[in-house]
């Protein structure tokens, strides 16, 4: 993986509507706005504690860093980003910026791989989420590893 370093404007970037971590919410609005999904990552659900719990964490240390530790991973397509890795830290920017209109919030510093396949995102999120951070829910798990398998084709040893 070849990537270039810089910052992106926020408004050029999609959040990635395939992120396990939503795809329940996914299975009822399939074709969510941009700001759908960041509710559903938790910057408004006050139902999922440990959720919205940990998003205000992230966004307090990032607003007293007034930045990122670790930036975003982006795929380029065509004139647009998609986000492969960082939708919370996306959704923390697009946030503070509405909050703040502090034109600090309006690029987030992001690493873009501009030959990214399919494949390439999926050995990301699994490198990423099967056991990190911030960990997937089990039907999240649970609902990727069945599509790399069945739909992408996957092998076991590759998963």
């Amino acid at each position: 993986m070849t990537t270039e370093t810089t910052n992106i404007n926020i408004d050029l970037i999609d959040p990635d509507k395939n992120n396990p971590r939503i795809a329940e919410y996914i299975l009822e609005n399939p074709n969510p706005k941009k700001s759908t999904i960041f509710r559903m990552l938790g910057s408004a659900e006050p139902d999922r504690k440990s959720d919205s719990t940990n998003y205000n964490s992230l966004k307090n240390s990032i607003k007293a860093n007034g930045t990122l530790i670790n930036r975003v991973l982006l795929g380029k397509y065509d004139e647009r980003y998609r986000v492969i890795e960082g939708n919370t830290r996306l959704a923390i920017y697009n946030e503070l910026y509405q909050e703040t209109k502090d034109n600090r919030w309006k690029s987030i510093p992001a690493e873009i791989d501009n030959n990214i396949d399919e494949i390439g995102e999926h050995k990301i999120r699994l490198q990423a989420h099967l056991v990190g951070v911030r960990e997937w829910s089990p039907f999240a798990k649970g609902k990727h590893l069945y599509e790399l398998v069945n739909e992408n084709k996957m092998t076991l040893d590759e998963v």
